[in-house]
């Protein structure tokens, strides 16, 4: 999960060329290359940082405990 506070603007379009990417096979069929080069330049040298390990955890638990909630088995542990 990446924090799109530096470059929100880009956050959608990167989100569509991946979705792109994808759909025309990824690291099978897809074009690498001009994947990183758009992904590159919509960042237009900005950084986009991960957001804390504990972050994607907790949000993951939470997402797992409302899954087995809805099937009505054991819920997942938690992350702490």
């Amino acid at each position: 999960m990446f924090d799109w506070s530096t470059a929100p603007e880009a956050r959608l379009p990167i989100h569509d060329a991946v979705g792109r990417w994808i759909a025309d096979g990824g690291a099978e069929g897809g074009d690498r290359a001009a994947l990183l080069a758009y992904v590159e330049r919509a960042l237009a040298d900005r950084a986009v940082m991960m957001v804390p390990s504990e972050s994607t955890a907790a949000i993951g638990i939470t997402f797992l405990n409302a899954i087995a909630n809805q099937v009505g088995t054991t819920r997942p542990r938690s992350a702490n």
